[in-house]
């Protein structure tokens, strides 16, 4: 073992991972990958190390639009993770939480629902009912039946998603935006135009706020408002903003339906 290369590969991982959230994906790409094989060499394939530096990873191959590369890196993190830690680990539960993200975000729902609801029910005995991580579970399994189209069993998840933000982050965070926007695409869908148009705005308000004018969940949610605006005939509207979206996301490689994975 050469603990020296080991800690440059401990660097690289916080310098990818550091790049990852700032969404500079040409730039984690190879430090995560460096420091993957860094680890793989001096402590094998099933160490820790590994497959969280491989669940990072993933999240770039994920949020570039690279399905199968992001679904080959996920499971495999989540098998070694469990292999190593246990089922019911908090890794395990995270990794198991980044590739129920992955099928959401593939639009997989039947892969995505048994994960979704396992993932909340070990939040629920892990964090309890009053934590922003159970309060994810809870929004995604809303996003999940939204998109199914169940909406009457969506509301509930967010509403109850949407009192946790409120009373653990406040007002004005992402996590709470991220919950109006959702509920804004749910009242869009229902034919609830007004109601869509406040949490459009209210969203839209919040995340400029709070990430800024050009951010990504920017864009997404400048998409779902676009459709409303479409919906209610007034279409100068919808492309002004549809190209507003257009233009973040000329700023970094995105998909169409990407939305930031808090963590």
């Amino acid at each position: 073992m050469a603990p020296e290369d080991l800690t440059q590969a401990e660097e690289k991982a916080r310098r990818g991972v550091d790049a990852l959230d700032r969404k500079d994906y040409v730039q984690a790409e190879p430090l995560l990958k460096e420091s993957l094989e860094t680890i793989r060499r001096f402590e094998g394939e099933n160490h820790q190390s590994y497959s969280w530096t491989l669940r990072m990873l993933g999240r770039v191959y994920l949020w570039t639009d690279r399905y199968d590369e992001a679904e080959k890196a996920l499971v495999k993190s989540l098998e070694i993770s469990k292999a190593v830690l246990g089922d019911e680990h908090p890794s395990t539960v995270e990794a198991l939480n980044d590739l129920g993200g992955f099928y959401v975000q593939k639009g997989d729902w039947k892969n995505a629902r048994p994960i979704l609801e396992t993932i909340r029910e070990a939040y629920k005995k892990w964090l309890g009912e009053d934590h922003v991580r159970f309060a994810g579970s809870l929004n995604n399994l809303g996003w999940l039946h939204f998109k199914t189209g169940n909406f009457a069993e969506a509301e509930p998840f967010y509403r109850q998603a949407l009192s946790i933000y409120r009373k653990r982050v406040g007002e004005e965070n992402p996590l709470t935006a991220d919950c109006y926007e959702k509920l804004a695409r749910l009242r869009t869908a229902m034919g609830r135009y007004e109601d869509a148009d406040k949490l459009f705005q209210l969203a839209l308000a919040i995340n400029e706020k709070t990430l800024g004018k050009n951010d990504p969940n920017v864009a997404f949610c400048l998409d779902g408002y676009s459709d409303l605006m479409h919906k209610i005939g007034k279409d100068a509207e919808a492309e002004a903003l549809q190209e507003r979206a257009k233009v973040i996301r000329k700023q970094v490689i995105l998909p169409a339906d990407f939305r930031t994975n808090p963590r």
